[in-house]
């Protein structure tokens, strides 16, 4: 897709798995059941990384459900851009 993504290290990450052209950070949330989403509390350890190294777009995906706690605090956002992917987003790109 002519994009450039970048791992990154393990651990220490500062709150993110991802790189895509040196402008986005993408954080990535592996979960199993129905009972496990996507909360504020990861929104804001995402956008706390996105501060630290003045980047202003950031994308969360995940296989879990995203809590509306997490779309009010990206909505209330005035100077960082922070979109979510779920796991029905990813079907539906794929299945066509």
């Amino acid at each position: 897709m002519g994009h450039k993504a970048k791992r990154t290290q393990s651990g220490n990450d500062y709150g993110r798995d991802c790189i895509i052209d040196n402008n986005t950070f993408v954080e990535c949330k592996h979960y199993t059941g129905n009972n496990f989403q996507i909360g504020r509390e990861i929104c804001q350890k995402l956008i706390g990384s996105m501060e630290y190294f003045n980047i202003t777009r950031g994308i969360i995906f995940t296989t879990g459900k995203i809590h509306n706690n997490a779309y009010e605090y990206a909505k209330g956002l005035k100077y960082k851009s922070l979109e979510f992917v779920n796991l029905d987003d990813i079907i539906q790109c794929y299945i066509k």
